[in-house]
């Protein structure tokens, strides 16, 4: 089974395949189908018709190059990932209405919930077109309330919006945070370096026995950032969360640090991939 994750790189008997775009996806073409399948690539086969009907299970050749599916890899979690500027925001500027009236690209509508959020001191967080935007405690909190990568894409434009119609407010700090699942009942490269059995014989001693969950910390520096790498291990989930620190000290710095989310995004998937050990079979 060939798992190469890059389509121009995979290759056969039937030639070079090339994927297919989603509205060539139709009974009868030539390409492949996976359908009930998430994450699937579809490709065009020279000279080869897989028909596949709504219904119908995939009829697999010889010949057919089976690629990976998302679920055997880490998968970003679009909801639990933000982008956050440090600094003096004031709450009282940024509003629902306010963010319309200067963003209306972003906010076409005019429909919006606030969600007060408890804590050492109440946030303020706002819902509009499905983004959400915390400016409390000194803190500006760009997320999306839906699993949407279009959305989630357009957060640091929006966030590079906001800081340049607030040039003088004073920054400190731009990150990203970027939490990924890993595959389910999987074991991490990482874990050949952590002998947990010998953890849970020292937490018996000291009549600790019911440990919950595990968490490990690592941090990097980048060239122009600091990688705060941590693995979040709970019944129910394993997560790794990947948090680019930036220090700034002006609207430059800040739409400088903004502009390289996409790079870092794609170094953490990177990163993911490499971590969880299915990805290297």
């Amino acid at each position: 089974m060939d798992r190469r994750k890059d389509p121009s790189e995979v290759s056969g008997t039937l030639g070079t395949l090339h994927p297919c775009s989603p509205a060539t996806l139709q009974h009868g073409s030539n390409c492949l189908r996976a359908t009930g399948v998430r994450g699937f690539s579809a490709f065009r086969f020279p000279g080869v018709t897989l028909p596949l009907g709504q219904q119908q299970k995939p009829h697999w050749t010889t010949r057919v190059i089976v690629l990976y599916s998302v679920s055997d890899v880490a998968r970003l979690l679009i909801q639990n990932s933000n982008v956050v500027i440090v600094g003096a925001w004031n709450p009282a500027i940024i509003t629902p209405i306010w963010l319309r009236q200067q963003f209306p690209e972003f906010f076409p509508g005019d429909q919006y919930q606030a969600q007060f959020i408890a804590g050492p001191a109440v946030s303020v967080r706002f819902t509009v077109n499905d983004l959400q935007i915390d400016p409390s405690n000194g803190r500006l909190v760009l997320s999306c309330a839906i699993d949407d990568q279009g959305k989630f894409e357009s957060l640091p434009r929006l966030a590079t919006a906001i800081s340049e119609r607030l040039p003088h407010t004073p920054v400190a700090a731009v990150g990203f945070n970027f939490v990924f699942e890993a595959a389910q009942r999987t074991v991490l490269a990482i874990d050949q370096f952590l002998d947990e059995q010998r953890q849970d014989r020292f937490y018996t001693d000291l009549g600790l026995t019911s440990r919950i969950e595990r968490r490990v910390t690592h941090a990097f520096a980048l060239p122009q950032s600091t990688l705060n790498l941590t693995y979040e291990y709970k019944p129910e989930r394993t997560t790794l969360v990947f948090n680019f620190h930036y220090n700034v000290t002006n609207s430059q710095q800040v739409r400088d640090a903004l502009a390289s989310f996409a790079e870092v995004l794609s170094e953490a998937r990177r990163l993911a991939d490499a971590i969880d050990p299915r990805n290297n079979r």
